[in-house]
């Protein structure tokens, strides 16, 4: 019996066996079935991560989710890899088995950021922050009724845009903003994914969880490819067959042949 197996039953108070078990799981990414009726806690998650003993432990095992039934394939799984900031960063590091950190990932964001970038974002900002403004207003002393749902459409869609860049409402230079992106206070946006695309030579096929639909285009010439959820406040990692990387020659056929188009 490997040693480490007895070292950490000792620590933790489990069989060696039960150990054993989640090791496996952790191997195969499927920790949530190490062993009927078992389930580490949180504390102990950490215990194991520490020493080195497991690295994957997603935060949550979705089955039968809303893409099992959209796709007819009981196969997908989804992985809650967490919430807010990181949560698209946290999918890119779980499928790539952890060879990339969070902060290194953030890091490749934030080399990208240049005048260009600081000041579109700080003009969408800002405009929108007007525009949402002059729709309040009119909207209070607006009595049509059908007006009034006209400019609600749009209020709710400048309110939109500022929740998406609201990060960049207090910055004022590219260094902060270079600065900031490193941090949860950002979130994944088009930019990110493109930079990951290059990057990283790899293509995120994106299920939109609100829409119930897929975003279908897609480069077929990457050499990675990651299957996401987006359920309009955070990305989640799909696997099939619990498998959560693919090239292009095995992402699922039903879904390579029945709903995406290459560019």
């Amino acid at each position: 019996m490997d040693k480490k197996f007895i070292l950490v039953s000792k620590i933790l108070e489990l069989s060696v066996d039960k150990v054993k078990a989640v090791y496996e799981a952790s191997i195969r990414d499927d920790i949530f079935n190490a062993s009927p009726g078992f389930k580490l806690d949180d504390d102990d998650v950490k215990v194991l991560r520490d020493v080195g003993f497991i690295r994957n432990y997603p935060t949550k095992y979705i089955k039968d989710s809303w893409i099992n039934e959209f796709t007819s394939d009981n196969n997908y799984s989804i992985i809650d890899v967490g919430k807010y900031g990181d949560s698209f960063f946290n999918v890119v590091r779980h499928a790539f088995n952890d060879s990339i950190s969070v902060s290194s990932l953030r890091e490749i964001i934030s080399n990208k950021i240049d005048s260009d970038i600081y000041n579109t974002w700080k003009d969408l900002y800002r405009s929108a922050r007007y525009e949402y403004n002059i729709n309040i207003d009119m909207y209070k002393f607006t009595k049509n009724k059908g007006k009034k749902k006209e400019i609600e459409r749009k209020i709710n869609s400048y309110n939109k845009v500022l929740r998406s860049y609201d990060f960049i409402s207090n910055i004022d230079s590219v260094e902060e903003l270079k600065e900031l992106v490193k941090t949860k206070k950002y979130f994944a946006n088009e930019f990110t994914i493109s930079t990951f695309r290059d990057e990283l030579d790899v293509e995120f096929i994106i299920f939109d969880a609100s829409k119930r639909t897929i975003i279908k285009n897609i480069d077929n010439n990457k050499k990675h490819y990651i299957l996401v959820n987006y359920t309009g406040d955070r990305y989640q990692l799909i696997t099939y067959k619990n498998k959560y990387l693919f090239t292009y020659d095995t992402i699922p056929i039903k879904l390579k042949n029945g709903y995406l188009i290459n560019k």
